[in-house]
């Protein structure tokens, strides 16, 4: 369903989308997300940003956008920045994907084919927070 607003969001219409499949709870592990006991650190906020838009509230739902805001996107970007390979290397050797219930899919297994699938979603979400500082823009994020 598509929801209008009468109100109008903070950012324009979405100008570049980046995808990132599957990755986004390996990821957000990572960065420290739920797996973490570091919470509401800026790295967290790539999947899960701390602002929203309400598009469409009644009294059984509510519809919103979560985004980060220009500031966030430049307090974000040089912390993603600096986690170059042998940092991502690092961090993915540390991942303990036998754990049941590790990370959606629960299908994960430590491999040069995960690793790269990984590394590639990483330096895509990278390049777009770097586009997004250089230009002052916000970055919306959605997990479907």
């Amino acid at each position: 369903a598509n929801i209008q607003s009468e109100k109008k969001m903070p950012f324009d219409e979405a100008e570049e989308i980046v995808y990132v499949d599957k990755s986004w709870d390996v990821l957000d592990g990572l960065f420290g997300g739920r797996l973490s006991a570091i919470k509401n650190k800026p790295l967290t906020w790539i999947f899960f940003p701390p602002d929203s838009f309400v598009i469409y509230e009644d009294q059984f739902m509510t519809e919103s956008v979560r985004y980060l805001s220009p500031a966030r996107v430049k307090e974000i970007h040089p912390l993603l920045a600096e986690i170059s390979e042998t940092k991502f290397l690092s961090l993915y050797d540390s991942i303990d994907f036998e754990h049941p219930r590790s990370f959606y899919p629960n299908n994960w297994k430590k491999n040069d084919q995960n690793y790269n699938y990984l590394l590639l979603h990483l330096k895509n979400l990278q390049g777009i927070f770097q586009r997004a500082c250089e230009n002052n823009q916000y970055i919306v994020s959605s997990i479907c």
